[in-house]
């Protein structure tokens, strides 16, 4: 289905559908599989059906059409479940980043309790209390996070139902049900699990003896609580850079997309669409085409009192014009035994569309040899076609492509088909979407009855007006030629290209934000850490400032134990790197999921991060007086 096609998401009328009675129509069909019917099964039995039709029904016979079967969830999803799925794997490692940061503070919490939890113990308080009092702890901290994410939940949902709309499929549907709230609690539950297991377990283990012998303060060197945090902090950094090269890569994707070449002019341009209705602009098929001759009439009229307005350079009229979210594609039979052609008996495809003249003019394209239509193209005249580069070179490499002849259709039954002479070859554009790879395409004048119908025509103008001005005079010349003909899905040439790159923008901004909620939670982490290890050792640094090390020394100390967990927690990063580049690759447009320059940014900025978070620590240790030492 066309790109832009949705199913209405609140239909307000319904009307019957008539059986259409002659041509192509085309239709979008509902059906409900039979249980225990595969799709490959349903393919091979709508075959089957519709070579019956074909036999049986001769206006099919005769406008031979095709049909595609594709899942329901695939129409509605297809499109950005890629994308869905990378979201929401950032969104999970986010989730454990925070998780490990707030074990973190609750280890922290948790020296600071060494020797209440040692005299509870002598006490006789049991293994199984201790623990259950940190997740007791735990629970209310995790509930009371909890309760303001869900609140925040709602508003969240709302915001994504408003912005997400042209972006993800249903959006409009999105709502903070029950659903929704079993589903984060859900979530809090996990996060509770995850949060409490290292603390429950070092609870548990506290050394009675040697706690309250120390004070504390040995043990605390002495124990798991510091290498567990450590350990915490290299999770955090691997996730992180994740996130942040993730990031990268969409964002590298993005300007990619941006800056492709696009094969048209985007600057100065308008479009829009009209419908015609068929009560007034009937059409009536024939074997080589479609009759429209009062919509011809019509949009001449329209053109030339468009192109008379003051400050239009240029106007024309095609179908479909590029990323415009529609397409069409034919069957076609070039002259000739071609060898780029012999290797099956399947008849050739290529992306077909009709334009007026004026049409590379009126969208910037560059004509690489040939001409362009011109007025004296119409139905008495000899058939023409302008063909694409990737045609030319798929059909004729290494030779001119002028003069060469095709027509529409299969080899067979090619009666009354008429031989359309190229005149033309242009540059390669895109059609679709701003990541294709340019297709095979002709290019047929509008007045020369081409088979598809005239019922949406779209228009493009050039003008160096302003766009409310330009529009108000484009109102007027139309409705001089129809007043009852309305402008729909009026846009800048611009906006088409912002469009085609929206769901590449839509995702580059969450996972930019994922990231960068990552690298800040890892700061944290790794400012703990240091800050935590550092006041540790503080007795430590007095007796080596009383041995003759200076400030420099204990500076370099604290900045080498961040810089191995860095190496630690990047080396690990990277692992996990590859293979969320691998899950990223159908989102990243002329990018490697391996890129280097995104991958080493990465490491740089998340280097530079956890080297910044240390410094206020390292540099307080690095003032500790050589007194500490006989500190008890």
């Amino acid at each position: 289905m066309p790109g832009d096609f949705q199913f209405a998401a609140v239909p307000d009328v319904w009307v019957p559908l008539k059986p259409p009675t002659g041509g192509i129509t085309d239709l979008a069909i509902v059906g409900r599989l039979r249980a225990g019917t595969t799709h490959a099964a349903a393919r091979q039995d709508m075959d089957r059906v519709m070579a019956v039709v074909r036999r049986s029904v001769p206006v099919i016979k005769n406008s031979r059409p095709d049909e595609l079967l594709v899942p329901l969830r695939e129409q509605l999803v297809g499109g950005v479940e890629q994308m869905l799925i990378s979201l929401l794997a950032g969104v999970v490692l986010v989730l454990v980043i925070a998780c490990v940061n707030t074990a973190q503070l609750l280890l922290a919490q948790l020296q600071t309790r060494r020797r209440e939890l040692a005299v509870r113990a002598a006490l006789g308080a049991s293994t199984r209390r201790l623990a259950g009092e940190v997740l007791t702890d735990v629970l209310l901290l995790v509930a009371a996070g909890g309760a303001a994410g869900l609140a925040a939940g709602v508003l969240g949902v709302r915001l994504l139902r408003s912005y997400a709309t042209d972006h993800l499929p249903r959006a409009s549907e999105l709502t903070f049900d029950t659903h929704s709230a079993f589903a984060a609690l859900g979530v809090i539950a996990l996060a509770a699990i995850m949060v409490s297991i290292v603390p429950m377990r070092l609870a548990s283990r506290v050394q009675l003896m040697d706690t309250l012998r120390s004070g504390g303060r040995r043990a605390e060197r002495r124990g798991v609580s510091l290498k567990a945090r450590r350990a915490l902090v290299i999770g955090q950094l691997a996730g992180s850079l994740v996130l942040v090269t993730s990031a990268g890569l969409l964002v590298r994707s993005l300007s990619h997309q941006l800056n492709a070449k696009l094969g048209f002019d985007a600057v100065h341009g308008v479009t829009f669409e009209v419908s015609l209705p068929r009560i007034s602009y009937p059409e009536r098929p024939f074997s080589t085409g479609m009759e429209h001759a009062a919509a011809v009439r019509f949009l001449s009229a329209a053109l030339d009192n468009i192109r008379a307005l003051p400050g239009v350079t240029a106007a024309a009229i095609g179908k479909p014009l590029p990323l415009s979210g529609t397409q069409q594609a034919s069957v076609f039979t070039p002259e000739g035994e071609l060898p780029a052609l012999q290797s099956g008996a399947v008849a050739p495809i290529a992306q077909f569309g009709v334009a007026s003249p004026d049409m590379n003019h009126a969208l910037g394209m560059s004509i690489i040899t040939g001409r362009d239509f011109s007025p004296s193209d119409g139905t008495g005249s000899p058939a023409v076609v302008i063909v694409n580069e990737s045609m030319a070179r798929w059909l004729w490499p290494g030779t001119n492509a002028i003069g060469k002849r095709i027509r529409v259709g299969r080899p067979v039954d090619q009666a009354g088909w008429p031989w359309m002479t190229v005149i033309g070859v242009v540059a390669n554009m895109k059609r679709y979407t701003l990541t294709e790879t340019p297709r095979p395409e002709m290019i047929l004048p509008y007045t020369q009855n081409p088979y598809l119908t005239f019922g949406t025509m779209q228009f493009v103008i050039r003008s160096n007006l302003e766009t409310s001005a330009l529009l108000t005079a484009v109102q007027r010349a139309m409705a001089a030629a129809d007043p009852t003909i309305p402008l729909a899905h009026v846009r800048t040439i611009e906006d088409l290209v912002a469009t085609s790159a929206s769901n590449a923008r839509f995702a580059t901004r969450f996972m930019a934000a994922f990231g960068v909620v990552a690298l800040v939670l890892t700061i944290v982490g790794v400012y703990g850490v240091i800050g935590y290890s550092a006041q540790q050792r503080r007795q430590e640094f007095g007796v080596r400032r009383a041995l003759g090390a200076g400030p420099r020394e204990i500076l370099q100390l604290i900045l080498g134990e961040c810089l191995g967990l860095t190496g630690v927690g990047i080396a690990l990063g990277f692992a996990l790197t590859v293979v969320a580049g691998l899950g990223m690759r159908p989102l990243l447009f002329d990018v490697s999921p391996f890129d280097p320059i995104t991958l080493t940014g990465s490491i740089v900025v998340i280097a530079a991060a956890t080297i910044a978070a240390s410094l206020i620590p390292a540099a307080s240790a690095a003032r500790v007086e050589p007194r500490v030492a006989l500190e008890g």
